[in-house]
C-alpha cells in the first residue's frame, strides 16, 4: 500500500480490503506499532466513507488512543484528513473534561525526575517516563490549531478556574442587558 509505483486502483483496492478485514477491532490495532501505521495509510488513501466509518469506530475510543503512542499519530492523520470541524468538535468534546488530566500527564513527563549515580537530572526523553503519557496533550494541542476561534475559546475557559469561568458569564449578562 505504501509503495509509490503501485497504481490508484490497486491501492483503493488493497486500502478497502484491509479495511474490511480490520473492522470491528480499529482500536486495538491503532495500539501497536506496526499495525498503526498500516492503519495510518489506509487513512491517507480511503474514500470519505471510509474514513467516516472509520472515526465512528474509533468514537468511543479517543480518550484511550490518547494514552498510547502509536494511536496518537492515527488520531492527528484523521484530524488532517477529515471532515473538517465536525471532527475537530467531537474530538474536542471528549477531551473536554480530561483536559487538566491530560496536561497533567504531559507536564509531569517532561519534568519526571530521574535518579542515577545520586544526582537528579531533568527528563528529556520521553521513554524514561513510562508512568505518564504525554500524547493525549498532542492531539488537543494539533485539535486546537485546526478549531475555530469559538471552540478555542472554550478550550482556554476549561484550562482557567472555576472562579474566572463565573466572571465571565457575569460580564457577559452586564453586555447582553
Amino acid at each position: 500500500m505504501r509503495c509509490r509505483e503501485i497504481s490508484k486502483e490497486d491501492r483503493t483496492k488493497l486500502v478497502t480490503e484491509a479495511l474490511q478485514k480490520m473492522k470491528g477491532k480499529i482500536h486495538e490495532i491503532a495500539g501497536s506499532h506496526i499495525s498503526s501505521r498500516v492503519l495510518q495509510t489506509c487513512v491517507k488513501h480511503c474514500s470519505q466513507d471510509e474514513k467516516d466509518a472509520v472515526f465512528e469506530e474509533l468514537r468511543p475510543h479517543f480518550l484511550a488512543l490518547a494514552y498510547n503512542a502509536y494511536a496518537v499519530h492515527l488520531v492527528k492523520k484523521m484530524l488532517d484528513s477529515g471532515n473538517g470541524q465536525l471532527e475537530i468538535y467531537v474530538l474536542l468534546y471528549t477531551y473536554t473534561s480530561q483536559l487538566i488530566t491530560l496536561f497533567s500527564h504531559w507536564f509531569s513527563s517532561i519534568f519526571s525526575l530521574k535518579e542515577t549515580t545520586s544526582r537528579f537530572y531533568l527528563c528529556s526523553s520521553w521513554a524514561c517516563c513510562s508512568s505518564s503519557s504525554p500524547h493525549g496533550w498532542i492531539i488537543v494541542e494539533h485539535a486546537y490549531e485546526l478549531a475555530s476561534a469559538a471552540k478555542k475559546q472554550e478550550l482556554l475557559l476549561e484550562l482557567y478556574s472555576t472562579e474566572l469561568k463565573l466572571s465571565k458569564d457575569l460580564v457577559s449578562l452586564n453586555e447582553s442587558r
